[in-house]
């Protein structure tokens, strides 16, 4: 099937979201009949990788203080703090670079 882009339509769009989100609702439904409880939203998601990655970090401080020993491992961790620092003054000062 040949499509140009030029015979594209919005509604072809709107059709689709449809379908998609009927398809959505399903699922989700046969998610909740099957665990009991209804999928993560987007928002529990985003919590539940962040604290993830937060707990990999708490663990992650004394393996590494215990590897790399206290005045080594507190100079290290103080290097990664400042450098951590500074990539997220690079990353707010590129967000006001670009247009929205």
């Amino acid at each position: 099937m040949n499509v140009s882009i030029d015979s594209l339509r919005v509604a072809d769009f709107d059709n689709d979201k449809e379908a998609y989100r009927g398809r959505q609702t399903h699922e989700d439904e046969e998610a909740e009949a099957k665990n009991g409880h209804p999928p993560m939203t987007t928002f529990e998601a985003s919590l539940a990788i962040v604290s993830t990655i937060v707990g990999g970090g708490i663990v992650g401080v004394p393996y590494s203080l215990l590897h790399a020993g206290i005045p080594f491992g507190i100079f290290l961790h103080i290097i990664v703090a400042i450098s951590c620092s500074y990539s997220c003054t690079l990353y707010i000062y590129a967000k006001d670079l670009i247009p929205i």
